[in-house]
């Protein structure tokens, strides 16, 4: 499975968990349910990782990631009201520092699912930002900003 297929299968558990775990748990409550459906879906993720940072193909440190799905993409869980900006920085950052191309900020913490993507090399020059709402039906809709 491509990296694009990986992050929407992520996307799609992510919304699953919100459906099943209102807003307000602890982010472990909410990386462990998401770990449950990536197992379902057949997503490889491990915890906790250590990924090294490297500076002039020279490692020079290491930096925790909360899940790394599928050996390539680091998805990083939040569990609070409003996602601070420092967040997306910090993964941004991150993705540079340990030459990861994709990365995944998940907050479950809001009224809403929102979800940040985040490129290395972001396509067009821009990052791609997701916030999806529960409708009555109990189905998530997303959009695409």
């Amino acid at each position: 499975m491509d990296n694009e297929e990986l992050i929407k299968k992520i996307i799609k558990c992510a919304q699953d968990v919100r459906k099943e775990l209102p807003a307000g748990l602890e982010e472990s409550v909410y990386r462990n349910a998401l770990l449950i459906e990536f197992k379902e879906n057949g997503i490889d993720a491990e915890t906790d990782v250590l990924k090294n940072i490297i500076y002039k193909n020279t490692i020079v440190g290491e930096v925790q990631v909360d899940i790394l799905a599928a050996n390539s993409i680091i998805v990083e869980i939040e569990a609070v009201k409003h996602m601070p900006q420092e967040h997306e920085k910090q993964l941004r950052n991150i993705l540079k520092a340990t030459d990861t191309e994709h990365g995944l900020l998940i907050n479950f913490g809001g009224e809403e699912l929102e979800i940040k993507r985040k490129d290395k090399t972001p396509k067009e020059g821009k990052d791609i930002y997701y916030t999806y709402v529960l409708v009555p039906d109990d189905k998530a809709i997303g959009f695409k900003f």
